[in-house]
């Protein structure tokens, strides 16, 4: 393991493999990156935005599997982390007008989620996750979003995932004016292409208290906390009814 460290700021551990780790991971069948050099993992540690990023994907991940392991109904099928997407970015292209759109988008997590109903039927809810941190302004969070909606358009998750429909779960650290203002910018995107309605419906937003340890898995996944675009007084469950 690598211990990534900050010189003057004190702040949660980071450990990223070494060789010797992601040689290991190759040699079990894992798909890692070939290239690694000790020296960019730190600077890149160093980078105070960067590492509270990429805290916040982990603390998701770890909640999506302490709530998995309190609720028996859910299990996770494929869990994949923006460190896959960077290496392997997804590229997708949708026809409007007789014209071709292709975007790429590094998502920061995806999901499978896999619900046992009562009646013993499986239903699979993959998720798309986004960690926003509020640094992003109008413009390259809408371009965010633009690529998204060429990616869902584009149905590339079918062939991708070997999935049906998906979800975009942006969640922010920040407060419920960030929810509102990437609210505000998403429609704004939507209404560029007069997008349909049921686009927009794939679009879910939610706020996370700073300190992620607050946060009640059960309550994250199964209650009412999310919005869409459009809709300001109901709120759904990412996973539930």
């Amino acid at each position: 393991m690598l211990p990534l460290s900050h010189p003057s700021i004190r702040l949660p551990y980071m450990y990223a493999l070494d060789r010797k780790g992601l040689n290991h991971l190759a040699s079990q069948g894992v798909d890692v990156r070939e290239y690694f050099r000790p020296s960019s993992e730190e600077d890149s540690a160093k980078n105070f935005l960067f590492r509270e990023h990429m805290l916040a994907i982990g603390d998701t991940i770890i909640l999506s599997l302490q709530f998995v392991k309190t609720d028996p109904s859910f299990r996770i099928e494929t869990m994949l982390h923006e460190r896959f997407f960077k290496n392997h970015p997804i590229r997708a292209t949708d026809t409007r007008s007789g014209r071709d759109e292709t975007r790429t988008i590094v998502p920061d997590a995806y999901l499978a989620f896999v619900h046992t109903r009562p009646d013993g039927k499986e239903e699979t809810i993959p998720v798309m996750w986004e960690l926003d941190r509020g640094t992003e302004d109008q413009k390259f969070f809408r371009r965010r979003i633009r690529a998204y909606i060429v990616f869902l358009k584009s149905r590339a998750f079918k062939a991708l995932f070997s999935i049906e429909n998906i979800t975009v779960a942006f969640a922010t650290t920040k407060n419920h004016n960030r929810i509102r203002q990437m609210r505000e910018w998403t429609r704004k995107e939507l209404a560029v292409t007069n997008e349909p309605s049921w686009l927009s419906q794939l679009f879910l937003f939610t706020s996370l208290p700073e300190n992620m340890a607050e946060i009640e898995p059960r309550q994250l996944f199964l209650d009412p906390v999310w919005y869409m675009p459009y809709d300001d007084e109901s709120l759904v469950s990412l996973l539930g009814e």
